[in-house]
């Protein structure tokens, strides 16, 4: 996992690099970027024209009690061994984007490199 922690502007991300920004998203090593706005952190997953798709860790959810295998070895485990109330959990109620123009300039990028011929 590489983290490369970046400054790209003053008081915020100077356009020059916004194409940059996004192309980002498109290498299949990108992990994703850790940044937001000012006092407010998030895990930017994506784009489409000039808006970037974010999660907010801070929204936290529910723990789903784990069950095993042994309780439940039904081929497909996860689909019948869980109630969709549970599952449900696991995904957002609607998309959550922001303008690349409103990204403050100090940001993570993440990469996960699993071979040397991908770094």
């Amino acid at each position: 996992l590489v983290l490369v922690g970046v400054r790209l502007g003053i008081d915020g991300v100077n356009p020059v690099y916004h194409e940059s920004i996004k192309k980002l998203f498109t290498f299949p090593q990108s992990v994703g970027i850790a940044g937001g706005r000012p006092s407010s952190s998030y895990y930017f997953v994506g784009y489409q024209a000039d808006q970037l798709f974010y999660l907010d860790p801070h929204h936290t959810r529910a723990c789903v009690p784990l069950q095993s295998v042994a309780d439940n070895p039904v081929i497909n485990y996860y689909a019948n061994s869980y109630a969709f109330s549970d599952i449900r959990t696991y995904h957002c109620d609607r998309v959550r984007k922001m303008a690349i123009t409103s990204l403050d300039p100090s940001m993570l990028l993440g990469f996960l490199c699993r071979t040397e011929s991908e770094w």
